[in-house]
């Protein structure tokens, strides 16, 4: 409890050895939003009046990246909806983001955790494109249901790659953060990033963060980078998934791409899938 009240001023004695103070407050005002649209139409971003600069900068790195996007991806967004959330204690550092998978696999808006804008020049940027980069690959044909990994390792490697292209030094401490878990990776990392799904929740979720960037910018630097993605996602584009291992038909595309059987190296990896190629 506070020891001191004022109009502007809350004053509490802490015990000695005291870990940590939360506090947790409301205001009578109640919060005005508004709601911007992006230069290309395709983008709105939700967000408090006072937060307005920061979507607004958001919406721009949106307009900047999306050409990127749909030439890597070979496809096009209708609309895409975004907003601010605010962090409980819990996801204050380890949630940037999130986009919510509905039944379906139909995506919901992204939400971007608003204290990253206090962080290093490029990180909420790099959140900003990795939400963003999931909705390209939903509109691709590739549901997160089925392939959570290649998900999650497409949207770090891509936001990653462009967002350091664009000269923002938070990319390159992203990237620096993930390689770095690469060391303590298991040999057969495969099989758990195989098994990832949105409803599967281990104990240690961070290997699979970093398993599943290792494994996409693995093969992009076997096979020729965003180029040979590119080809890929040309073939995967009229794409039928018509057996229930969606690795192994992702594998065969991702073969023909680099016209060599990329199923080896996934199995090396752990995956234990068919080759089809």
């Amino acid at each position: 409890q506070p020891t001191l009240v004022s109009a502007h001023q809350v004053v509490f004695n802490l015990y000695e050895k005291q870990l940590r103070l939360q506090i947790e407050f409301t205001t009578n005002q109640a919060a005005e939003y508004t709601t911007l649209q992006s230069e290309n139409k395709v983008f709105t971003f939700k967000a408090v009046r006072r937060y307005a600069t920061y979507a607004s900068s958001i919406l721009n790195l949106y307009d900047r990246i999306y050409n990127n996007y749909t030439w890597l991806f070979n496809v096009t967004l209708e609309s895409v909806s975004a907003q601010f959330f605010l962090p409980d204690f819990h996801t204050l550092l380890t949630v940037g983001g999130y986009t919510p998978v509905f039944t379906g696999g139909k995506l919901g808006e992204i939400n971007i955790n608003i204290f990253f804008v206090r962080w290093i020049n490029g990180t909420i940027e790099v959140i900003a494109a990795h939400e963003l980069i999931h909705h390209f690959l939903s509109q691709a044909g590739l549901s997160p249901n089925d392939l959570l990994w290649f998900h999650e390792g497409m949207a770090q490697y891509a936001s990653i790659e462009k967002i350091d292209d664009l000269g923002y030094e938070g990319a390159k401490n992203e990237r620096e953060r993930l390689e770095g878990g690469t060391s303590s990776l298991p040999q057969n990392f495969g099989y758990y990033l195989k098994i990832w799904n949105p409803s599967y929740e281990p104990t240690d979720i961070g290997f699979l963060y970093v398993g599943a960037h290792y494994a996409v910018s693995e093969l992009a630097k076997m096979h020729g980078g965003f180029s040979y993605y590119q080809r890929s996602f040309e073939l995967i584009r009229n794409a039928t998934w018509t057996i229930e291992d969606k690795n192994s038909i992702l594998a065969y595309y991702l073969s023909k791409a680099a016209n060599a059987s990329v199923a080896l190296t996934l199995n090396q990896w752990g995956f234990d899938i068919a080759d089809l190629y």
